[in-house]
């Protein structure tokens, strides 16, 4: 019962409130909008909706999805808090106070890179082009028991405290006379494995997510965007990229993936971008089962340390 009244209330109330502000945002003069080419974000939340197969989680699933909205609405809310004449350009002391709030607020590891339009989704937009890039890592134990009601637990609260953090980030930035936007790490505006990757924080496995040194892939992503145009941006090589050829090579996603969704060579999907996830068959196992997460529980670098999969691949 008092999940149906959960259920029922994000449905009602707050989902229609965040795609009313997602379109309002879209529809401003000023706003940076994804192209033509840009990814089609997938709607979990609609899409569940017309299936009438909202996920089975647990009572405590259900308050963390609701929470998980209600940082959605908060962080599309609070941008007319923004200063009328935010600063752009920060001094080093300021940058230093912007990276104390970063890991005040939970998240140890972030870096920064400006968006490129084609990694905002199709019909979405952004306030600016300057990203903080945030990562916050997920329960190791309950991931190992994906699919599970523990697992759909862990991954919905990384979704709301990470949410709950961009906020606060975001907080914290205005205070400093600078204006900023939340980017949650549910239902984003911009495609966050791209942005990250740029940002030199790690590179996408065939399983479509980041992988980096300190998670593997157990994590989720965030952004803020924010007005501030000299912060110190990630330049040159990414040092992650052998991570491509090493997916090459393994294929352990693609066969324990229980719904067969990871393909052994890209297909393009309807934007015209290749991927090797098969949408159809991952996204409606993904709500089914409250965040699914097989991919992340069986990654080699989930499984192993970073830098002994690289000393011994590379050899």
């Amino acid at each position: 019962m008092l999940g149906n009244i959960i259920t029922n209330m994000m449905k009602k109330f707050l989902f229609p409130k965040v795609l009313k502000y997602e379109n309002d945002l879209y529809n401003l003069k000023n706003s940076i909008r994804g192209t033509d080419t840009s990814t089609m974000r997938f709607e979990i939340i609609e899409e569940a909706m017309k299936s009438g197969q909202m996920p089975k989680g647990s009572i405590r699933t259900k308050f963390l999805q609701f929470g998980s909205l209600a940082g959605i609405f908060e962080g599309y809310k609070s941008i007319r808090d923004n200063p009328v004449l935010s600063k752009e350009i920060a001094s080093k002391e300021e940058l230093k106070k912007i990276e104390q709030i970063i890991m005040k607020c939970g998240v140890k590891h972030f870096s920064y890179t400006k968006l490129l339009a084609e990694m905002i989704f199709q019909n979405k937009a952004v306030l600016y082009d300057n990203v903080i890039v945030l990562l916050m890592e997920m329960d190791k134990k309950r991931i190992a028991m994906a699919p599970s009601v523990q697992t759909g637990e862990a991954v919905h609260e990384i979704y709301r405290n990470l949410g709950y953090s961009a906020n606060d980030i975001v907080v914290g930035i205005r205070k400093l006379g600078f204006a900023a936007q939340a980017g949650h790490p549910l239902l984003g505006s911009s495609y966050y494995p791209p942005i990250a990757q740029k940002a030199g924080l790690g590179w996408i496995g065939k399983h479509g997510l980041l992988i980096t040194p300190w998670y593997g892939p157990r994590f989720r992503i965030a952004t803020v965007y924010t007005s501030i145009k000299n912060l110190p941006f990630f330049e040159g090589e990414n040092s992650h990229k052998w991570i491509e050829d090493f997916c090459r090579t393994c294929g352990r996603c693609i066969e324990k993936c229980p719904m067969s969704a990871i393909l052994k060579e890209k297909k393009d999907n309807p934007s015209g971008n290749s991927t090797y996830i098969d949408r159809e068959k991952c996204f409606p196992y993904f709500i089914k089962t409250s965040g699914c997460s097989v991919c992340i529980k069986e990654c080699t670098f989930n499984n192993n340390e970073y830098k002994k999969i690289k000393t011994n691949f590379l050899k």
